[in-house]
């Protein structure tokens, strides 16, 4: 099965400044464990021909060390405006089972719990916010250098 997205995602963690994922995949995190939650917010896109987009999904993930020993506990929110065929192929391929960057952590998770429906609620803006119902709030925003500029990471390889 073929499938399209174009949207945000945004991804939160418990580290103190950065995830060291990002640099190096056998980092431990800040406190030793992860927890984390990406936010897929679908603009466009569709999965088999079926019309995805407007739909959201949150992955919410806890990993008991480095990213690389896997171990992952995971589960996915889909937001409460899916229809059960949307909310059957985002399942699908949020688990990885339609291949591309979700089946690569395939491996790495060892319980994924089961799929939750869920309101939730996206504020883009310089601070981006999103409430998943009782689940809880991600929440992103900028860091700035002295000199006001927003920071960033470049030439990152994990």
């Amino acid at each position: 099965m073929t499938w399209e997205l174009a949207g945000q995602m945004l991804e939160v963690c418990n580290c103190g400044l950065l995830c060291p994922c990002w640099m190096d995949l056998t980092a431990q995190p800040d406190r030793g464990w992860c927890g984390t939650a990406i936010l897929f917010d679908i603009e466009r896109g569709n999965v088999g021909g079926l019309d995805v987009a407007g739909r959201k999904v949150v992955m919410a993930a806890e990993i008991p060390g480095a990213f690389a020993n896997g171990n992952f506990t995971v589960r996915l929110y889909v937001d409460e405006g899916a229809s059960a065929e949307q909310l059957r192929a985002l399942e699908q391929l949020f688990t990885g089972q339609l291949g591309g960057p979700m089946a690569a952590l395939g491996p790495a998770v060892t319980t994924l719990l089961p799929t939750r429906v869920a309101r939730i609620m996206v504020q883009h803006g310089e601070i981006v916010t999103a409430m998943v119902s009782e689940a809880g709030r991600l929440q992103w925003a900028p860091r700035y250098d002295p000199g006001g500029r927003a920071t960033k990471v470049e030439a990152a390889e994990a």
